[in-house]
This record gives structure tokens, C-alpha cells and sequence, in this order.
């Protein structure tokens, strides 16, 4: 009995999108394009070119070599840390403890204090937990950045530069936009306000697949992330204490930091798992979900204590 042939379906190709042709978008690469040898050619020499217009680490780039870039960008943390060590120490009056608290001494001791009285605090423990869960959501999309502008959008050295400034002109702005939102005092909604539009930017950042898209949306999620870090950092210093301000800012900033090194593990991790854009999917609905629970765990108003200047205790120094 003869075989009976199978009808052999042809797909349709889909047409390629020329540079310049109607419905062409500059900066957009398509998935079923492939460049050819010659666009290839064009592409390696374009990655390679030095960048131009660079600051001033791309001018020492250019100049030296990568490794000479590292060292010095290594030594500016020396010299910070010599100059903190040769400052002086300066003499000021003892303050006395609560009646609740007991003297600590040491850095280990004052640090365990600091922690202490953070977690028994309901309001800075609720900012720790919204702070904390951001910066770890953040730092798994600082990760997955730089492979998302040059893997998928095609960005060169100079490029990524550029986006970058565009992201640092949206801090520079928020700078105003967190000090509207702690003079208002709306502590819930000013930072669920901010984490929903970082998440909005963010959205569009990785999902609009254009170079000029994203220079936009790098600034824009500056600004209400900026704004967030800022409301966080004054409530934290209105809402503790003179007495025990710096161990408790030491330890709200090191679950901070550790926060940050564990969301950059993850993303990473993660995103050689199941891909990038998988990843993407994923951190936007956590941070969706952290700034539905600063709805939950912040309170709509907190109380700023009076603005009258001080005047600075004179101390002697040693």
C-alpha cells in the first residue's frame, strides 16, 4: 500500500523592516531578522569605534587601557577611606541614656543596640521591610541592564553612557520631588505613588525595544526612585532619636546593603535560568506586590516635628 504524502504546510515569511522603510523604527531589532555578512561587518566596526563625547572614566579608557580604569577608580575608595581615618577626633558632650537603655560599647555592641531598638520600632520597621524589598528588586534590574541595552537594543559603549546621564538627571530631579512629598507628610501614599510609577517606567523600559524609549523611561524612573529612597531616609532620621540616629542608621543601612548584594545575586541567577525578559516578567510583579504592601504596612500620616534652626553645640577639638 502506498504512503499516503503528508501535505507539507508553507509558512509565511515575515518581511524584514529596512532602515528607512515605512514602519521601520531606528533602534528596534526585530527577532526574525538576520544580518548579513556585510551588516555584520558594519555592526562590529560600529561596537568597536571609541566612543565619543565620553566622560572623563571613556577618555582614561581610551587614553590607557581597562585595567588602568580599574586601578585608579580603586584608589579613589583608598584615598576616601585615608582621608575618613585622618580626621580628627572631636569631643562632645555625653548623652545620657533612656531609662530603658543600657550604655553600649563597642562598634559590635553598638551595633546590636542599634538593631534592637530598629525592630522594636513599628513605624522604622515597616520602612525597613517596603526600603529593603525595593532595593533588592532594584538591584536585580541594574543587573539585567547593561545585557538588556546591548544584547537586545543593540547599544554600543557611548550609548550606554548616555543612558546612564539620562537615569542620573532623573535623581537629580527628585531630589525636589521627595522633598514635595515629606513636607505633605503622606508617608503611604507618597511612597506607594513612587513604587507604582517605578514599576510603570520600568515596564516600559524593558518592553519598548527603542534606544530613545529608553533614555526616557531611565529618567523618568529616576525620578519617583530617588524620590522613594529620599522620603525613607528623612522619616528615618524624624522618627528616631538623637541618642541612637547613628546605630540605627547603621543597621537600617547594612540590611539596605545586604538587600542589594542578595537582589543582584538573584537577578542574575535568574536570568541564566529562564532568560532575560522571563526575569523582567517576574521582578515587575514583585514590585508591584512591595508597593501594594507599603498600602498595607506604611501609615497614611506621620506627624514632622517643628523646622526651627538649632543652634550648633560648640565643641573642642583634640
Amino acid at each position: 500500500m502506498a504512503a499516503v504524502p503528508h501535505r507539507v504546510r508553507r509558512e509565511r515569511r515575515r518581511p524584514v523592516l529596512r532602515p528607512g522603510a515605512p514602519g521601520a523604527r531606528s533602534g528596534t531589532r526585530w527577532p526574525w531578522s538576520r544580518p548579513r555578512p556585510c551588516q555584520r561587518l558594519v555592526l562590529d566596526r560600529q561596537r568597536d569605534r571609541p566612543p565619543r563625547r565620553s566622560p572623563l572614566g571613556g577618555a582614561l579608557l581610551v587614553l590607557t587601557s581597562f585595567h588602568t580604569v580599574v586601578v585608579a577608580d580603586a584608589a579613589t575608595y583608598l584615598i576616601s577611606a585615608l582621608l575618613v581615618l585622618a580626621v580628627r577626633r572631636v569631643s562632645v558632650p555625653a548623652v545620657r541614656a533612656e531609662a530603658d537603655e543600657t550604655p553600649a560599647t563597642g562598634a559590635l555592641a553598638e551595633f546590636r543596640a542599634g538593631a534592637a531598638y530598629l525592630f522594636r520600632h513599628l513605624l522604622l520597621r515597616a520602612l525597613l521591610l517596603t526600603s529593603s524589598s525595593f532595593l533588592l528588586v532594584n538591584a536585580a534590574f541594574t543587573v539585567l541592564l547593561v545585557p538588556y541595552l546591548v544584547g537586545r537594543l543593540g547599544a554600543d559603549g557611548e550609548q550606554v553612557g548616555l543612558l546612564l546621564s539620562a537615569l542620573g538627571i532623573g535623581f537629580l530631579i527628585s531630589a525636589y520631588v521627595g522633598r514635595a512629598i515629606s513636607r505633605s507628610g503622606r508617608l503611604r501614599y507618597g511612597a506607594a505613588g513612587c513604587l507604582a510609577a517605578v514599576t510603570v517606567t520600568f515596564g516600559g523600559l524593558f518592553g519598548w525595544h527603542d534606544l530613545v524609549a529608553a533614555a526616557v523611561f531611565l529618567a523618568l524612573a529616576g525620578v519617583p526612585g530617588g524620590a522613594f529612597l529620599l522620603l525613607i531616609e528623612v522619616q528615618v532620621q524624624r522618627q528616631t532619636p538623637d541618642h541612637v540616629l547613628g546605630r540605627v542608621s547603621a543597621a537600617f543601612s547594612s540590611t539596605e546593603m545586604a538587600a542589594t548584594l542578595l537582589g543582584g545575586l538573584l537577578g542574575g541567577a535568574l536570568a541564566a535560568a529562564v532568560g532575560l525578559m522571563p526575569t523582567v516578567a517576574v521582578l515587575l510583579i514583585l514590585l508591584a506586590l512591595v508597593a501594594a504592601a507599603a498600602l498595607v504596612v506604611l501609615p497614611d500620616k506621620v506627624v514632622a516635628p517643628d523646622a526651627a534652626p538649632i543652634e550648633p553645640e560648640r565643641t573642642s577639638v583634640e
